[in-house]
């Protein structure tokens, strides 16, 4: 994947990035499991916001109790 030459992040750039989605299966605390079929991540700035203005595809309801609302907000569906 090659970064897009008018994006935020140039290539080279070191970032910072939430994990939305995972394959691995995640245990939440009622005992239930959560997984996806592919990972992905969010790149946030230092404060903790998005640095894009979009999120594709279902995002883990723990991003949400972890204080990215923004991020929740965003996306489309919270699992």
């Amino acid at each position: 994947m090659e970064a897009i030459p008018t994006g935020q992040v140039k290539k080279g750039d070191k970032v910072n990035v939430l994990i939305v989605r995972t394959k691995k299966e995640t245990r939440r605390n009622d005992g239930s499991y959560v997984r996806f079929g592919d990972n992905a991540g969010v790149v946030v700035g230092a404060n903790g916001l998005p640095l894009g203005s979009r999120v594709f595809g279902p995002i883990a309801r723990e991003i949400k109790d972890a204080g990215y609302a923004k991020i929740a907000s965003l996306a489309k569906e919270v699992v």
